[in-house]
């Protein structure tokens, strides 16, 4: 009953909104299309309003990606502009219908799952751990951070990379965060302990912004909103509001950056991190910032990356006009060896195999030296076409329900922590879907290792 309610409410807010839109470049029809696929997209937000979960907030983050990648594109008065893309006018009106098919599928697929959930073990049992614990945790993940920072840095000197290893050093910090906002919400004051994460988190934040590598700069800000949410069942809306609006001349520049910082590392990061806060914050220009909202506003529809329309009318084209087989989960078929290390299956493609299915149908030209991704739902046309679009979003809502579950959304110290941990993969849609739930997968096997043999034993 209470969804039917949040989508009535939904389908009377998007009825009221239709009145105040002009018609979109590409007509009614996928117009329409796009404002059907709001319905769930704000019913989720009313689930969210009303439940105040970690689960659904996941969910509502996802879902609204989606939307915004695959269908706002058609609310613009403006064509869409794609360099190196092809989008063709009688492929619009499916491709907006299939997107919002697939909207409503992840919605369904979430839902279906949600009210099964109860058949669902977690990992871990719902218990809070100590201070003196959660001391030890914190310490620990700061000096392990420390530690694989170094280590990567030395296997980078003889040509080793793994892909784990740098996995875990971009999200150890947002854990280490987490960890530590339970202890300080939950009353710990230790002085010394306060000055370690504060020298480690700056330091790292700092590096994150060098690198552009602005979601994790913004997750590891939102950690500890997030378990405020978690702890309290409150949402901090002024503090996510004044976090937001603090974290925007660092994503209005992004772009003047990213060719400087984003392959830099080490120190180098590091000093163009420190110019980009000095010139953004210290030496503050609010006319500058006008200016560059007003670009950001008139060229979003130029190569923007939460824009997937060109992608996947790209696709669309190659299959339907030039005659590309489907893939028939030929781009995620390596998903399950990710468990194996690499130097066991040598054989096993790299991890940019977002951009080797990008030069594939042409939306990325070879010569560009940046990686790209590949979108999911993308992914989901170039294997197995229009109704593979609609089936994986189904169990794509049902395998981010699953996850969350598995880690008891978010209830107890530990479930919060993995949960926490695994997060900025499960936001992505963005990307390949083994780049997305490689690392997830990861996870829960090792999990699974440590709890069939390691707990055993004990």
């Amino acid at each position: 009953m209470q969804v039917l309610i949040q989508l009535a409410i939904s389908a009377l807010i998007v009825f009221i909104y239709t009145f105040f839109q002009k018609e979109g470049a590409y007509g009614s029809m996928p117009q329409g299309a796009c404002n059907l696929a709001l319905i769930p997209v704000i019913a989720t937000g009313l689930r969210l309003i009303k439940v105040k979960d970690l689960q659904t907030g996941v969910f509502f983050v996802v879902i609204y990606e989606t939307w915004n990648m695959f269908l706002s594109p058609f609310l613009w008065e403006d064509r869409i502009v794609a360099f190196h893309r092809v989008i063709r006018d009688e492929h619009i009106p499916l491709i907006a219908v299939f997107s919002a098919l697939s909207v409503w599928a992840l919605y369904f697929g979430f839902l279906s799952f949600v009210h099964r959930r109860k058949t669902v073990k977690p990992f871990f049992k719902e218990e809070k751990v100590s201070q003196k614990t959660l001391t030890i945790y914190t310490a620990v993940a700061v000096i392990g951070g420390v530690g694989i920072s170094g280590l990567e840095f030395i296997l980078s000197q003889v040509g080793i990379v793994i892909s784990f290893l740098d996995m875990l050093d971009t999200m150890l910090p947002t854990a280490v965060l987490c960890l530590f906002s339970l202890y300080y919400i939950r009353g710990g004051r230790n002085i010394f302990l306060i000055v370690l994460i504060a020298a480690y988190l700056i330091y790292n934040f700092i590096c994150f912004i060098g690198g552009t590598l602005f979601i994790y700069s913004i997750l590891l800000l939102m950690a500890p909103l997030a378990v405020y949410v978690v702890e309290k069942k409150k949402i901090p809306v002024v503090a996510t509001v004044v976090i937001a609006v603090l974290l925007l001349p660092i994503y209005l520049s992004r772009h003047e950056y990213r060719s400087e910082g984003l392959y830099s590392t080490g120190a180098e990061r590091m000093a163009i991190g420190l110019a980009i806060l000095e010139n953004e914050y210290v030496n503050f220009d609010q006319d500058r910032n006008l200016k560059r909202l007003t670009e950001s506003e008139e060229e979003s529809n130029i190569n923007n990356r939460f824009e997937g329309v060109s992608y996947l009318a790209t696709v669309v084209h190659c299959h339907l006009d030039l005659d590309y087989p489907y893939n028939y989960g030929k781009t995620f078929v390596w998903l399950p060896t990710l468990v194996i290390p690499r130097f066991m299956l040598p054989m096993r493609p790299s991890q940019n195999m977002g951009t080797e299915w990008a030069e594939y149908y042409q939306i990325k030209d070879k010569s560009w030296k940046a990686s790209i991704n590949f979108p999911m739902l993308v992914e989901f046309f170039a294997d197995f076409g229009w109704l593979g679009m609609v089936v994986l979003s189904f169990f794509q809502g049902w395998l981010l329900a699953y996850v969350c579950a598995k880690f008891n959304n978010g209830r107890g110290d530990i479930n919060l922590l993995f949960l926490l941990f695994v997060m900025p993969k499960l936001f992505i849609v963005e990307a390949n879907i083994t780049l997305a739930y490689g690392l997830i997968l990861q996870v829960f096997f090792l999990i699974w290792i440590y709890q069939k043999f390691i707990r055993k034993r004990r």
